[in-house]
């Protein structure tokens, strides 16, 4: 008979937040191309299983029978491991989710830029634009006369 995922063990879990509870399903038939007896779904969306390639070594583990029967702390270091993946793939996360948040904020400040009015003969500097006060706290460069005039003159 074949083995397939969807036919297998239901394991459902929060894939996108593990941190109240890591849920993590050890078996000697799980294979690096395909769960064959899990069926791995996260809670959020029951309908689509998860892949194998993203719930390996972090919510599943293949058991090596033999490494487990001679190593005591074979399970608590997979378990380790499972969680150092789990950490990574949240830090990966925030700091996309962050980087979004920034280059969202970026792209309000250019386009408040690019509709205020300018002298072309005046200078302005970036911190003192009308856009970038109203939509940022964060210093950004100092306005250094004697840096622009030297700039000037070298052009």
């Amino acid at each position: 008979y074949k083995q397939v995922g969807e036919a297998g063990k239901l394991f459902i879990l929060d894939s996108i937040n593990p941190t109240r509870r890591h849920e993590v399903f050890f078996d000697d038939n799980i294979r690096y191309s395909e769960t064959k007896i899990v069926d791995i779904r996260d809670f959020r969306d029951l309908s689509v299983p998860i892949s194998v390639a993203r719930a390996i070594n972090k919510f599943l583990v293949r058991a090596e029978p033999l490494e487990s029967i001679t190593n005591k702390d074979y399970f608590w270091e997979k378990l380790k491991l499972c969680e150092e993946s789990a950490r990574r793939t949240r830090r990966t996360r925030t700091l996309m989710r962050n980087t979004l948040v920034r280059c969202k904020t970026a792209v309000k400040v250019f386009r408040a830029i690019r509709n205020t009015p300018m002298s072309p003969t005046k200078y302005v500097p970036w911190r003192k634009l009308p856009a970038v006060q109203a939509l940022s706290s964060v210093e950004t460069f100092d306005d250094d006369s004697e840096n622009i005039e030297t700039m000037r003159r070298m052009k």
